[in-house]
């Protein structure tokens, strides 16, 4: 047994974080010393006066390190939480985002009690393909990503959430896929710009560079997708992109000159364009 108690030791915690830049602080210190620990949050208050096994004291401070390097907290953990799923990630998976929770909002309120065919391009590690398979048992996903071990993990994270109405295929964008009639394509797509990723928060390096980069101006994969999407959507079918905040003019002037109808933008929780739509009709 060490002498440092929970409390002191999330006092330390929570001070290294702090200077190493790291908004939440305590939120992610008290995080850590839950999973070593294996006890909830709620927990560890009345376990402050609690001394930490040697064992447990190695393994925290090998974890606070990783995080003060500013590795993220999900790869750190093993797992992200996003619309109440529990979802494995690792360095082959880009962290899904909140925002992203808007535009699943948005596809889960197009036609609540219909059936729909649904094509997920680059599902990465999954998160739209389960959510939508979770919330719409009776829909039926198509998740597709280019690289095997990010379509592996999609595939893990839908046998441990029991989810079986998603199938799965390793294609570079459209060029594996034979069926051209889905009611909904949806695509969170690499779109930052090279510049972008080298002005990015020091977390982003530890993720794939490949989910996020798309050439000289973002926009490669998303021109790519709005122009071959036409070919395998179903009349009435809708196309969903997300996209930077400064790209849904793009992708709305895209879309109109293409021959999409009902073309429009979404906002995310800080009010930015985050995602934007249009219907073949």
């Amino acid at each position: 047994m060490s002498n440092i108690h929970y409390n002191n030791w999330l006092k330390y915690a929570s001070n290294k974080l702090l200077l190493a830049g790291i908004n939440n602080y305590r939120l992610e210190a008290e995080i850590l010393l839950s999973k070593v620990t294996n006890n909830t949050r709620n927990k560890l208050i009345l376990l402050k006066d609690k001394k930490l096994t040697y064992k447990q004291y190695n393994k925290l401070m090998q974890l606070i390190f990783r995080r003060i390097n500013r590795e993220p907290l999900a790869y750190i953990l093993g797992y992200h939480e996003f619309w109440s799923l529990k979802i494995y990630v690792s360095y082959n998976t880009m962290i899904p985002r909140a925002d992203t929770e808007c535009l699943v909002e948005y596809i889960l309120n197009l036609s609540p009690n219909k059936k729909m065919l649904v094509l997920d391009l680059g599902t990465g590690s999954g998160i739209i393909s389960l959510v939508l398979a979770k919330e719409k048992p009776k829909w039926i996903i198509t998740a597709v990503d280019y690289y095997i071990k990010t379509l592996n993990i999609a595939k893990y994270n839908a046998i441990k959430l029991k989810l079986y109405n998603i199938k799965f295929i390793l294609s570079n964008w459209f060029n594996n896929i034979k069926f051209c009639n889905y009611n909904i394509i949806v695509s969170n797509p690499p779109y930052l710009k090279i510049s972008d990723w080298y002005n990015a928060q020091p977390e982003l390096y530890f993720e794939p560079k490949t989910a996020f980069l798309a050439g000289y101006d973002g926009l490669m994969y998303l021109r790519l997708i709005c122009y071959q999407s036409k070919k395998f959507l179903a009349y009435n079918g809708w196309l969903i992109l997300e996209h930077d905040y400064q790209q849904g003019s793009f992708i709305r002037n895209t879309l109109k000159k293409i021959g999409f109808k009902n073309v429009g933008t979404g906002y995310d929780y800080n009010n930015h364009e985050r995602f934007s739509f249009g219907q073949l009709l």
